[in-house]
Parts: structure tokens; sequence; C-alpha cells
């Protein structure tokens, strides 16, 4: 069996679901002009996505050669592409998706720039390599589109070449068993014009395929001959597509009676996912992954972490409507939910921070801070206070630092800071670190001199972290006695 290839096509977008998609995806401004039997433009409002599309007028001699429409252009070679666009209509019903034929003309040469999706079938610029049987360009005028919950580049040209040194097989043939060797023209075109659509492959060239679904999907790389199964999308394929154009479903959670997905353990959020759109589609059911080895079946589910970490939640949502059967619609848009505990030190350290004396009065910070879990260390404050004990920070010991004049002491925000006393004598340097779970605050009391002493550590602030900790009492703050 001979396996040829159909399209190295660029992946931007690669979700942790089977199906995959290009990156690129039409908007709904993009519903092109519908034309009457008569060539007069008419108004369609049915809700769906409609691209126009032109053909070429060159020949392919491997199809049949019959123009009963007297056009110049051999019948099959048109209704072959028009029931490409077809086949992935009636398989996706639940794609708001739908064509048009503009007509057949000399198209000239291929040009990703021009807008809208043009069918060539003679290869006019000579760019497809051997044993590559067809070829999707697909451009972006850079701006973004949103289908879903996801960004996709806006298309702004999709068009499709066929090789012209290709045997092309007729899908009537080849399901009857005749057939030498040919390679079906209908297959062929709906992978195509999938990737026209922003389908990309199932499963790539180099890469293992062991699911069957994805193997057999219209969007796998490549289509071995005398085979017609590609024409047909499989459920694999129109779950794709429907998730791009398909009836949007959104995907929210948080905190009871707040708009937080992050907070301190344990971290109780509810879940919600609703359809927008076509008021005919209903939920069925819902299946979702909270990212912490649990999973639930509910409508709607509340659930509890128990644990710290950011966790990456999904969904996977069963819809149906007046108009389609039953799709399913994964969604990520929710993102993560982060619980957290309360600031800690780093594992192994002795406490939040140290010193290290670099030139008289100039001493560096090194923060041990655990911030191992994203978004559950928010806040770095530091104080600076006359005195040798915890009992000496109050208000009243509290000093300017680092050359400020600043009324009721100085405080700085960033992870690291280098700190210039006002004089010599003894000092306790306090770190507040915020977080969702609250706040911690360790100290280090520091006797400073107006030479240089002690060793040396990298000096440099270690990085900015978000400064002005509002609100933050000195009352009712635990504080960890920290190695100096």
């Amino acid at each position: 069996m001979i396996l040829s290839l159909l399209l190295a096509h660029p992946l931007f977008i690669q979700p942790a679901l089977a199906w995959r998609h290009t990156g690129f995806a039409w908007a709904p401004s993009d519903d092109c002009a519908q034309i009457d039997a008569e060539g007069n433009p008419m108004s369609l409002d049915d809700g769906r996505l409609r691209r126009c599309w032109e053909m070429d007028d060159a020949i392919e001699d491997s199809l049949p050669p019959e123009d009963v429409n007297g056009d110049g252009v051999p019948d099959y070679q048109l209704d072959v592409i028009q029931q490409s666009f077809d086949n992935w209509e009636e398989a996706a019903q639940c794609a708001a998706i739908a064509n048009q034929y503009m007509g057949t003309s000399d198209l000239g040469l291929q040009d990703s720039s021009d807008g809208g999706t043009k069918i060539y079938w003679d290869d006019p610029n000579d760019k497809l390599a051997t044993g590559v049987l067809g070829l999707t360009y697909s451009q972006s005028d850079g701006t973004s589109v949103t289908w879903n919950g996801q960004r996709y580049l806006h298309m702004a040209d999709a068009d499709v070449v066929f090789a012209d040194q290709v045997d092309w097989g007729v899908t009537a043939d080849i399901d009857a068993g005749s057939c030498n060797n040919e390679t079906s023209i209908e297959g062929v075109a709906t992978h195509e014009l999938g990737h026209s659509w922003g389908m990309g492959h199932s499963c790539e060239e180099n890469e293992s395929c062991p699911d069957p679904l994805l193997a057999d999907a219209t969007m796998f790389w490549s289509t071995p001959n005398c085979d017609t199964h590609e024409k047909a999308p499989n459920s694999d394929d129109v779950s794709g597509i429907t998730n791009i154009y398909g009836p949007t479903v959104d995907i929210g959670g948080a905190h009871v009676g707040t708009s937080d997905r992050t907070g301190p353990v344990p971290w109780t959020v509810d879940f919600t996912a609703t359809v927008g759109g076509d008021a005919s589609v209903t939920i069925v059911s819902e299946h979702w992954s909270f990212g912490d080895g649990e999973e639930s079946d509910e409508i709607n589910p509340t659930h509890t972490y128990n644990s710290v970490g950011q966790f990456s939640v999904t969904a996977s949502v069963v819809i149906e409507s007046d108009v389609c059967e039953a799709q399913t619609v994964n969604s990520t848009a929710l993102g993560y939910v982060v619980a957290c505990e309360p600031p800690k030190p780093e594992e192994g350290a002795d406490g939040f921070f140290e010193m290290s004396a670099i030139d008289g009065l100039q001493w560096q910070t090194i923060n041990h801070t655990d911030v191992s879990t994203y978004g559950c260390v928010d806040t770095i404050v530091w104080e600076v206070y006359k005195g040798t004990s915890e009992a000496d920070i109050t208000d009243a010991n509290k000093v300017d630092f680092n050359g400020t004049d600043v009324a009721g002491g100085d405080t700085i925000g960033a992870w690291a800071p280098k700190i210039t006393f006002p004089e010599a004598g003894d000092y306790v340097v306090v770190v507040n670190v915020g977080g969702p779970a609250g706040v911690e605050a360790g100290f280090l009391p520091v006797s400073v001199g107006d030479k240089t002493g002690g060793c040396s550590s990298a000096p440099g602030a270690a990085g900015s972290m978000i400064a002005g900790l509002a609100g933050l009492a000195l009352v009712g703050r635990r504080r960890r006695a920290t190695r100096g």
C-alpha cells in the first residue's frame, strides 16, 4: 500500500484533544454574498457562515470528460468539488458552515492574497512536489478572530491546488471495485477543503497514531490508493470543525459568591457550562476534569481543592439542537484554578530571607520565599526598624532607608532588593509576603557597621514583584525568625 502526502500544514494551535486546527479561521463577517439562479444577490439569514468559491477552467484528463452544461469544463470536476464542500456540511450539521459556487474561469496563477477560495486543477505555479496530491494555501491578514473561546488568525485567503500529474479516480468506480491504483479525488478534495475551513491533520507523518479514529479521519495526513473513506468526515473531524464554527459553550468557574479562581486551601469552586448563540441548543451532558485527578459528570458541579497547586480545568460538553444531532464540544477556555496555602519559605531554607553585607551601609537581601505554585505569592514588601529583636518592630522604630526621606518610614516592593541603611547601628529587617491565602512575615536582626563586613552574595535585585501591600497591618502577622 503506497501512502502519498496530502498536506504539510503549519499547526499553530494544538489543543490536548484528538483533532487539531491549523490556527486559521474565517470570521462571521466573511459570509459572502449569495447569488440566486439568475445571478442576483439574495439575503439568506440562516445563521451560517457561507464561503463563496471559484474554480479554474483547466481540464483534468484523468476524470470523466462529459460537459453536459456546455461551459467548457467537464461536469464531474465541478460536481466533485461541490460534493466535497457538501460532505462537511452534511457530516457536521452543528457547525454553521455553508458554501456558494461563484463560477468557472481562467484564474491565472495562484495568488494567496486576493481573498476568497479558489480551486486550481493544474498547479499553475508548479509548486507541488512529487508525491503531493493537493495543497491548501491559507493566509491571514494578521488580525484575530475568536470562536468558542479560542483565538485564531483571521483567514483572508484559502486556495486549494491539486497536483496535475496524479491519476485521479471517480468515487463510484472505486466503490464498485473498478480501480487501477487511482487516488480518490473526492477524498482528497474533502481533506483539502477541511484545511480551507481551518482544520489541521489528525496525525502527522512522523507521529505515532495508534488511535484508529485518528488514522481513519478525513484529516489524516495521507491516503491510500483505491480508497474513498476520506470523503466522509468521521466523528473526530466533525468534533474539530464544530469546535470552531458550532454553538458556543462558555466554561466558567469561581469561588462561591465571588469571581475568584485563586484562593486558600481548601478552595471550593462552582463550575458552569452555558450555551451561547442558538436558543434551540441544549446541553445533554457534561464531563469535567478538575486537574487534581478528580472528575465529575454532574451538570455545573462544585469541586473542592484540598491540596496546593495550579490546576488546569477542562470540560467536555455534549450539546444538541433542533437542526443537528448531539455533538461534543471540548473546552479549555476556563484555564486554571489555583489553590494556595499561606506563604512560606522554600524547602530547605531556615526562613524567608538572608542578608549579606556588600559595602559599608549597603546590604543585599537573598529571598527564600517559596514560589513553586504560580499565583500563590503576589506581593513582597520590605521594611526596616531600629532595634535588635521582634519586640522592636513598632511604628515608632520604623526608619527610612535607601536614601529616601519618607514620613513614618520607608517600604520597598521588590523580590530581593539592596538595602542601604541610614547609618551604622542595630536594625531589624522585615519582609511581608502576601498571597490569596494570607500574609506572612519574616524578620532578621542586623548589626550594620560603616565598613565592609561579612561575605558578599551576588548583587542586584532578583526581579520586581507587586509593590505596595495595601492594608497590611503589623498586628496579627505571623513572623518567622530568619537566619543571618
